[in-house]
C-alpha cells in the first residue's frame, strides 16, 4: 500500500501493513519530525521523503 502523511495515519497503517505481510510506502513532506518517521519504519514501512507540502505528496503516493 502507498499513502501520505504526516504522521500518525502513516504510522497506523504501516502496522496494519505489517500485520497483514504488505508493503508499505509511506510518502512524507518535509515537516515530519524524526520521531514519526522513525515510529513508521519501526513497522518496515519505507519512507519516501518529497519536496514539498502535503499535496505533493499526496500526489505521489496516488501516482505509485
Amino acid at each position: 500500500m502507498a499513502l501520505a502523511s504526516t504522521g500518525n495515519m502513516g504510522a497506523s497503517v504501516a502496522a496494519y501493513a505489517a500485520f497483514a505481510g504488505m508493503e508499505c510506502k509511506v510518502f512524507i513532506p518535509d515537516i515530519v519530525g524524526k520521531e514519526k518517521i522513525t515510529q513508521m519504519k519501526a513497522y518496515g514501512a519505507e519512507t519516501i521523503a518529497v519536496d514539498g507540502d502535503y499535496s505533493v505528496a499526496m500526489k505521489q503516493a496516488k501516482n505509485l
